[in-house]
């Protein structure tokens, strides 16, 4: 059974039921069980996840990118940081990057008051952290591979060799 299709396919609809996939890597219904427990028991498959457009659902929220610079840790670099921002609820993402930043944290609040308390309250009285760069989302097309506007839905993409 080729794993990786296997993944993708999942990654693209979690809910599509094994006999369907089965269908599509040509291998029995158990055959793909076995193989997605043994994914899920591994930590190659972390979560099976449904993208929720809350805006739609009438819900208004705010997305902003926050780049920080940091002194890394003694024997933990970034690391410690990173997992404790990682267990806060209103993280989304972390991640330690090249460039003029260290890490860059995806948060969701509710206003743009969230996000400050966010980052005066929460962020800017870590350890090691030196100074942030806080960067709101305006518009969103594409997020999480689920593209967001009907009009991009319904074009298809034609690639030209």
């Amino acid at each position: 059974m080729d794993e990786r299709l296997l993944l993708e396919i999942l990654q693209k609809d979690a809910r599509i039921s094994e006999s369907n996939i089965a269908k599509m890597l040509s291998a029995s219904e158990a055959d793909v069980r076995k193989k997605v427990d043994e994914l899920k028991k591994s930590g190659v498959i972390r979560a099976f996840t449904t993208y929720v457009d809350w805006e739609k659902q009438g819900e208004e929220n705010i997305t902003a990118y926050i780049y920080v610079k940091v002194t890394p840790q003694e024997r933990t670099g970034f690391d410690k940081l990173g997992e404790e921002l990682a267990a806060n609820p209103k993280v989304e993402e972390v991640f330690v990057t090249s460039g003029d930043y260290d890490l860059t944290v995806k948060i969701k609040a509710k206003d743009i008051r969230d996000v400050s308390n966010f980052v005066t309250e929460t962020l800017a009285p870590k350890r090691g952290v030196m100074s942030t760069s806080t960067h709101f989302v305006m518009k969103k097309f594409k997020e999480s591979g689920v593209v967001l506007t009907d009009a991009a839905k319904e074009k298809k993409l034609v690639i030209s060799a």
